[in-house]
């Protein structure tokens, strides 16, 4: 596809989805809530470590963590209990009263320890929004493909303000200081409220599930956890580089005003480095997919992120800094993208969104700790020597850890010809590593006799094939249209478009097939913008070449 395809096709997954009311009302709101989420939290430790130094910073970041670690297991169940409408009002709500009032605090010169809870109050209701904003969108689409294209547009918003918001607070604090920060974001968190008020689909008519059955499902991931060593210490791992990520965040504050020297607008634009490199990595581990080894480069992405941390303390350069967080970003994600795919493989689907809710919670939990220990150590030893420790710390857990995690691999097999199958496939090419894998254990083996019609024309569409082995005649009002054999598809029209089945798919010859569900399907490919233009480009392809027979 050309490169002048895909800027068509991205402009009309956009468009598809704003001209929809209410769906343009919640990608507009997300907007605002990812550039408020990731410019606070900056400028937070850059007024902390202004007031208190490291310390300061490192405690501020500990009280507004903790709250949070303790909500996330639980907050992808919150909308189901309050409703999603509610969900998403309620949260931009409390979060635009808490950052206004964080802003109105620091204009006041009030105590450090009323501006840190009233902080802490927008952080912990920050974790409720994203759970609410996937399951919203699907109460809002009245297709598939209306869904697939909010999906794609959440990602590539959420994305993308990894890197604006961090910008975004630099620019802000290189203009003033952090309560011009705190107050963009209210205003900007207050209109996504206004926006969700205005969503004007009714609510689903579900009864929400009792709240004692959320706290009952929260615990079976902690309890698959405390079962399975082998899993344990792959969470664990992935939690250690969290803590490593915590200590960054004030490590970035302390770079850019004590050992750079380029002002508080420069820890904002220091992490945003950090945020381009972790892309750029999640986009490279696309090469994990299939891999019967995730051991080595989840060690891998340990060793590159704490060498490019520690190697900061050897050069007093700003640029090097710059290029050496964007390589400890890379370096961040490869570890991150490498442990969530063996964690997968190693959990049963019954508890796998159990157990990344644990993952979740521990995730906050390290970057608490990170953030407090981080300061203590710098307090004490300096920065450099807090660079260094920190930066070993992750190349010694990927030492100490190796024969585990290389037994954790044999554990959890991976079947390479399913792999293999849908690697071939051009719009699962671009998907990343766990949604992939995920997919491919998905995959419903079948086997068809000669003559066997496996999907008819008209008949509703709840399932794609991809040929294994075999051939199959494609037939639309009795005309042949196509012959498919080994590595094709079909299927994908009546999924994508939510119509019946557009022609009759007949097996020549024995075939073995395999069967993937239809809502693993669109879910995937609603999360990759690429994927799924990749899709809607084959059928239409195949729906012009019906046409034309």
């Amino acid at each position: 596809m050309t490169v002048g395809a895909r800027s068509t096709d991205a402009i009309r997954v956009i468009g598809s989805v704003l001209r929809v009311p209410d769906l343009r009302r919640v990608e507009v709101a997300f907007a605002a809530f990812g550039l408020a989420e990731y410019s606070t939290w900056v400028a937070i430790l850059v007024y902390a470590y202004g007031v208190a130094g490291a310390t300061g910073a490192g405690v501020a970041a500990l009280i507004q963590l903790l709250p949070s670690a303790v909500a996330a297991p639980i907050a992808s169940a919150f909308s189901d209990l309050v409703g999603r409408r509610r969900s998403l009002i309620a949260g931009y709500a409390i979060q635009a009263l808490s950052m206004g009032a964080v802003a109105l605090a620091l204009y006041a010169h009030a105590p450090i320890a009323a501006v840190i809870a009233l902080a802490t109050i927008a952080a912990t209701s920050i974790t409720f929004t994203r759970p609410a904003q996937w399951a919203i969108q699907v109460a809002l689409s009245e297709t598939p493909e209306q869904l697939t294209a909010a999906n794609v547009m959440s990602a590539s918003l959420g994305n993308a303000t990894i890197l604006a918001g961090p910008a975004l607070a630099g620019a802000l604090l290189a203009v003033s200081g952090p309560g011009l920060v705190f107050a963009v974001a209210a205003a900007g968190l207050a209109g996504a409220a206004v926006l969700s008020v205005r969503i004007r689909k009714p609510p689903s008519s579900s009864a929400p599930p009792p709240i004692g059955t959320i706290f009952r499902e929260s615990g079976r991931g902690l309890a698959r956890l405390l079962e399975e060593p082998k899993s344990r210490l792959v969470v664990e791992v992935v939690a250690v580089r969290s803590v490593c990520v915590g200590a960054l965040d004030v490590l970035a504050v302390v770079l850019a005003i004590s050992f750079l020297g380029i002002g508080r607008s420069g820890a904002g634009y220091l992490t945003a480095a950090f945020g381009a490199g972790a892309l750029a990595g999640a986009a490279g581990a696309l090469a994990l997919v299939g891999r019967t080894s995730l051991s080595r480069p989840l060690r891998l992405g340990l060793a590159l992120f704490g060498l490019a941390l520690a190697t900061i303390a050897a050069a007093r350069s700003t640029w090097v800094a710059f290029v050496l967080l964007t390589v400890g970003g890379v370096g961040h994600a490869v570890a991150e993208v490498a442990g969530r795919t063996l964690l997968q493989r190693l959990t049963p689907e019954t508890v796998l969104s159990r157990v990344f809710g644990v993952l979740e919670g521990l995730d906050m939990a390290g970057l608490a700790l990170g953030s407090i220990v981080v300061a203590l150590l710098v307090g004490a030893l300096g920065l450099r020597w807090t660079l260094v420790i920190v930066g070993g710390l992750l190349p010694a857990v990927a030492i100490v850890t190796g024969r585990g995690l290389r037994q954790a691999d044999l554990a959890a097999p991976v079947d390479v010809e399913r792999l293999r199958i849908l690697k071939a496939i051009p719009m699962f090419r671009p998907l990343d590593p766990p949604t992939l894998e995920s997919l491919a254990d998905g995959l419903s083996p079948l086997e068809v006799g000669s003559g066997t019609a496996v999907v008819r024309q008209g008949e509703p569409g709840d399932r794609l094939y991809v040929i294994a082995e075999g051939t199959v005649d494609v037939t639309k009002d009795g005309r042949p249209v196509a012959a498919l054999g080994p590595g094709d598809f079909f299927g994908e029209i009546a999924l994508l478009h939510d119509v019946p089945r557009t022609a009759t798919v007949t097996a020549r010859e024995p075939s073995r097939l395999f069967a993937l569900e239809r809502e693993p399907f669109l879910s995937a490919l609603g999360r990759h913008s690429t994927a799924t233009e990749q899709a809607h480009e084959v059928a239409r392809r195949r729906s012009a070449d019906q046409a034309r027979r």
